[in-house]
């Protein structure tokens, strides 16, 4: 794998990730509970884009998001 292509990769685990975080951030201060279950992610990103009324947010987040799971999920792919 090439350098510039393993940066990228890691670059967008962490801004991944970060996103949920803020969302997660977002929720707690609108006194809403994130509760582990399967689709949270979903949920979670959707809730966001509602609070902050931008929908950009949610396209953007949950296609990130659709990226990042066929990445983990399907052989051989890469996230970049």
């Amino acid at each position: 794998m090439a350098k510039g292509v393993k940066e990228v990769e890691i670059i967008f685990v962490f801004t991944y990730e970060a996103m949920l975080k803020v969302a997660i951030a977002v929720c707690a201060k609108n006194n809403l509970r994130v509760k582990a279950r399967r689709g949270h992610h979903i949920e979670l990103l959707d809730k966001m884009a509602e609070i902050l009324k931008d929908a950009d947010i949610g396209q953007i987040s949950n296609g990130m998001r659709s990226k990042r799971n066929r990445g983990l999920y399907s052989a051989g792919d890469m996230v970049s």
